[in-house]
């Protein structure tokens, strides 16, 4: 009995790990307000926590109002840190919640690592530390460059 108890408690340290090659700071990205129709993008940052190297082989988001930017195929050598850009551009109003999920090769296996991504998109921002230059009048910018 004590041998099936050693051998359950391995294989699920196993199981757990080999879940776990890819970590975030956080499991649920918290976007703030985004302007509807205002496209947000959010960078999220993983990093390889194996010893071995780890590819990026796919990345899939819950439905066509969030798109994400990343390199197909990338490696992530042990302990490094890769990033993917991730859009939202918002259709509706109110609270959202999605999901993205990225898939990794580890060793030959697939394995898949799901990050939450939440926010509230609003008809007119009330938050604009996104938008730190004021103009005044109420006209904040995101950069103190215009092109024409």
């Amino acid at each position: 009995m004590k041998n099936k108890s050693i051998l359950f408690i391995l294989f699920t340290c196993a199981c757990i790990s080999a879940n776990a090659q890819l970590s975030t700071s956080s499991t649920v990205i918290n976007m703030g307000e985004v302007a509807w129709h205002s496209p947000k993008t959010q960078e999220i940052t993983f990093q390889n926590k194996t010893h071995h190297a780890v590819t990026l082989t796919d990345v899939k988001t819950d439905c066509a109002c969030t798109s994400a930017s990343w390199q197909r195929g990338q490696v992530i050598d042990a302990g490094e840190k890769a990033s993917i850009l991730l859009t939202i551009d918002a259709q509706t109003l109110g609270h959202f919640k999605k999901a993205v999920r990225v898939y990794t090769d580890y060793k030959g296996k697939r394995q898949m690592r799901e990050v939450w991504v939440e926010g509230r998109v609003v008809a007119e921002l009330t938050n604009f530390d996104d938008y730190p230059i004021d103009l005044g009048e109420e006209i904040h910018l995101s950069s103190n460059v215009i092109e024409f």
